[in-house]
């Protein structure tokens, strides 16, 4: 009876070992860039692209773009073996672009500290890593996710939100009205001067000439004040937001 178990247990030790054996799994990592480096769980298995053959299980996957320079592209990935016997392909990209949107638009993109451009861009898939900045909200750094990258990125402001537009202000109305008065009164006393003047032409009397430098004095202030009305109110409107 002994010897029979001792047949079963070593017959169970065999079987176990002959499927432990078995189970592997023809696995193929393609790259689009032939000098990248590819490592499983830290251990470099080859460069641009690879069949190797794995046992069930998680591993960890990393590929480094070509090169030494410091920034260059990686992806990082999890791969999960489930079966055995089976056939496994994984395909990665450095050319490929996704399109990346933030709310608001017009955020600075980094990877480290490279610019990468302004939202909204495309970014290559390489990149996984990226940081956010605009100014008078928070920065976000965050690490892409290609199955979700449709829906824009949130920044939170983080400055003091106006209660209302400068040109829905009485300000912004009332320097619409003193911009006409003041065009007109500009107007109206370089008329007068001009006449003031003809008459001094034809009478050659000085109170002509005196009430033309008075008129054109009177122009002129209201000519310059109509400027710095109007270039105040263009920088008003323009940096209102």
């Amino acid at each position: 009876m002994k010897m029979k178990l001792k047949y079963i247990v070593l017959i169970l030790i065999t079987i176990s070992f002959v499927y432990a054996q078995d189970c592997k799994n023809n696995v193929n990592i393609k790259i689009d860039d032939d000098d990248a480096s590819i490592y499983l769980n830290e251990k470099l298995v080859g460069t641009g692209s690879v069949s190797i053959e794995l046992e069930k299980g998680e591993y960890d996957l990393f590929i480094r773009e070509a090169g030494l320079s410091w920034d260059a592209k990686s992806i990082k990935e999890n791969i999960l073996i489930e079966d055995c016997g089976e056939a496994y392909d994984f395909s990665f990209s450095f050319k490929e672009k996704i399109f990346f949107d933030t709310s608001p638009q017009d955020v600075y993109v980094f990877n480290g500290d490279s610019l990468l451009g302004y939202s909204p861009m495309f970014i290559p898939k390489g990149i996984t890593d990226i940081n956010l900045s605009k100014p008078y909200y928070d920065s976000k750094s965050i690490q892409l996710n290609y199955g979700e990258v449709n829906n824009p990125v949130k920044l939170d402001f983080n400055g003091i939100k106006k209660s209302q537009r400068f040109v829905d202000t009485p300000w912004f109305k009332a320097m619409i009205g003193s911009a006409v008065v003041l065009g007109g009164i500009a107007a109206y006393y370089k008329i007068q001067a001009d006449q003031s003047f003809e008459k001094y032409e034809e009478s050659n009397r000085q109170s002509h000439l005196d009430d033309t430098d008075k008129f054109d004095f009177i122009s002129g202030f209201a000519f310059g004040a109509l400027q710095i009305n109007f270039a105040a109110l263009i920088y008003l409107v323009l940096t209102d937001k």
